[in-house]
């Protein structure tokens, strides 16, 4: 009787998994349209002077670093992980990931890629004089 109630929750437990596994494991479905936005989203933000911007958001009080995850780690772009403190706060920015969509997608990517790491490095800076 116990291998019996043994051997069923075996098989539970291992349909039980499978099933989530197959779940997590489907891709996203990207449309063109979310392709299309999330390009935006990174031209729109590397739009700007990262150095000025940077400067003025942290005379705002923003002190958010600009980030994103790929599949090993977060990133912070023009910021070493050991450089990193503690304190600081992270912001993922839209449209980054290890996947790209396409060469409009891979030219904004690296566009950002660019802006982020002056700009990281121009609010770590302040930061850091700031704090004692």
């Amino acid at each position: 009787m116990r291998i019996l109630i043994m051997l069923a929750c075996v098989l539970l437990s291992a349909t039980a998994c499978s099933d989530r596994v197959r779940q997590d494991s489907e891709p996203q479905k990207q449309t063109s349209s979310n392709i299309a936005g999330q390009i935006k989203a990174l031209q729109s933000l590397a739009s700007g002077k990262p150095q000025q911007d940077a400067e003025k958001a942290f005379a705002e009080g923003n002190t958010a670093l600009w980030s994103y995850h790929n599949r090993a780690r977060r990133v912070v772009p023009g910021v070493e992980p050991e450089k990193l403190p503690s304190s600081v706060t992270l912001q993922n920015a839209p449209g980054m990931s290890d996947m790209v969509y396409n060469e409009a997608h891979q030219k904004a990517r690296r566009r950002f890629l660019d802006y982020a790491a002056v700009y990281n490095r121009t609010l770590l800076g302040l930061i850091n004089r700031a704090d004692p």
